[in-house]
């Protein structure tokens, strides 16, 4: 039950979000070691500002690519 808020939040983001935008938040989800990394730093900072540089590094390490089949 604690995941259900989340799992419904992550529901309307996808309703809501650009088809280019939910490629890049999931090809970030796909890979075990992103989704470490993303978590470290969001735990780490505070504003969005601060996060950009991992969303930088992110995009120019890896393609964006569609994670839907």
């Amino acid at each position: 039950m604690q995941l259900a808020g989340a799992e419904l939040l992550g529901h309307d983001v996808a309703a809501m979000c650009d088809a280019r935008i939910l490629n890049q938040i999931q090809s970030v989800l796909a890979a075990e070691r992103n989704r470490e990394r993303l978590v470290i730093d969001m735990v780490r900072t505070s504003t969005y500002l601060e996060a950009t540089p991992f969303v930088d590094w992110l995009t120019s390490v890896s393609p964006v690519r569609s994670v839907r089949g």
